[in-house]
């Protein structure tokens, strides 16, 4: 499994209303709920709010994590947004989060979960790709520069370069 078959541009946000990282956090993961009726908003911001009370998920360089993991919950969502404005969200180097990947399984996730944050740390890691996602102008376009980094690198959910067809975790 790749990173695009998780994420789709309708869980892309551009310009996610919001200051504060509760906020922004409530509008994102409405956002994500409307996009898929049978997931329960109320359910998924306490889980997130939970995990960030334990430390803040916004590691520096304008990126945050927020992550939970649910009783009952199948399948992993994938949901980025980015705030040109920025976010006051208690990041380690005081620095507003531009960008926000959140992630939401069950409890019992895969390897994928860890995997998929990792992507998305390597993601982060190249500012030319951080100011594209930041300054992308719509959600189609914030989506297609997370699938070039694919694209470019090969790099599937194992973590590993792969320029094969297929991604070397599916069966």
């Amino acid at each position: 499994m790749n990173l695009t078959e998780l994420l789709k541009p309708d869980l892309c946000v551009v310009g996610i209303p919001g200051t504060e990282k509760e906020e922004a956090l409530r509008n994102l993961i409405s956002h994500v709920s409307r996009s898929n009726n049978s997931l329960n908003e109320d359910a998924i911001l306490n889980a997130v709010m939970e995990r960030e009370a334990l430390g803040t998920t916004a590691l520096g360089r304008g990126v945050a994590f927020p992550h939970a993991k649910l009783d009952g919950f199948g399948s992993m969502v994938v949901a980025v947004a980015s705030s040109a404005e920025g976010i006051r969200f208690g990041a380690r180097d005081g620095k507003p989060v531009q960008l926000v990947v959140l992630l939401v399984t069950g409890p019992t996730a895969p390897d994928s979960y860890l995997k998929t944050l990792g992507a998305f740390a390597r993601i982060s890691r190249d500012s030319d790709r951080m100011e594209r996602l930041i300054s992308a102008p719509s959600p189609e376009e914030l989506y297609k520069v997370i699938s070039s980094y694919e694209e470019v690198t090969g790099e599937w959910l194992s973590g590993e370069n792969n320029n094969n067809s297929t991604s070397p975790i599916q069966k």
